[in-house]
């Protein structure tokens, strides 16, 4: 069973254009929106549909960055996914076709995470960015370059397998570098499934601090993912910087809470 995990604050107006572009997907089985922290009308767009393949996790509180994703990915495996797609909620870009082929190349690869590689449509690269080249460090450094690039289970669609689930704690795809770095470690299968350019996404404009927050925040998970990969203490500082982005707002005690909560289920 593939469940699509579609994390979601604040996205009305959106939400629902994601929802219906992966309604027309027929190789998705199940929708799963993680809708937190929203004090607009997202809640009321999801329940709009009233589809039985769409399934709603209302938290009242903000999770945090990928939290979402990792409590949603604790659900899907409590209820059978054996796939697991995640897409965030501001993704509005018409990209059906793109998701159809990029699921299918992940079975017939038989990847345990198939990534997106948003540059590959660029003739010529731009000099990377700081973040960028954070991401194209920490692939070299765990042996994945020539397989991925510079890409990133923190930006765009991704799928993971089953397999994967079982490998990678929670809390682990709740720092996204940090979970395909153990499963690295475990030697799971990883590449690409697509080359989706970022500006078909369609996610919605940020301010500057947003923007810098969410470098600050992928560098830092990078560097720990490098750490964590040769057995280190887990830090996000790299040359006396620490780079902590939006990771102090992850709310891994509500990750630890839930998935209590479904063990006892």
């Amino acid at each position: 069973m593939l469940t699509a995990i579609v994390p979601a604050k604040n996205e009305a107006g959106r939400i629902h254009k994601v929802l219906y572009s992966l309604l027309h997907i027929k190789e998705i089985n199940r929708i799963l929106v993680v809708l937190n922290g929203s004090t607009d009308q997202t809640l009321n767009e999801v329940k709009a549909f009233r589809n039985k393949k769409i399934a709603l996790l209302f938290f009242k509180e903000a999770l945090g960055i990928d939290i979402p994703r990792a409590i949603g990915a604790a659900y899907a495996q409590k209820i059978g996914s054996s796939t697991l797609l995640f897409i965030d909620g501001d993704m509005v870009g018409e990209i059906s076709q793109e998701l159809r082929g990029m699921i299918k190349r992940t079975s017939l690869q038989e990847l345990d995470m198939s990534l997106n590689d948003c540059y590959s449509h660029l003739e010529e690269k731009p000099p990377l960015t700081q973040m960028l080249l954070f991401r194209e460090l920490l692939n070299k450094k765990i042996g994945l370059y020539e397989q991925i690039h510079t890409a990133s289970p923190s930006h765009g669609p991704h799928l993971v397998s089953l397999k994967f689930l079982k490998y990678v704690p929670l809390k682990a795809i709740a720092i996204p570098p940090v979970g395909m770095a153990i499963a690295r470690k475990y030697n799971l299968k990883i590449g690409l499934a697509a080359q989706i350019p970022h500006f078909l996404l369609g996610s919605s404009l940020k301010d500057r601090k947003h923007s810098r927050l969410i470098k600050e925040t992928v560098i830092g998970d990078s560097v720990e993912a490098m750490e964590v990969f040769y057995g280190l203490p887990r830090i996000r500082t790299y040359q006396g910087k620490k780079f902590l982005g939006y990771h102090p707002e992850r709310r891994f005690d509500l990750l630890q809470k839930f998935s209590q909560e479904l063990l006892s289920m």
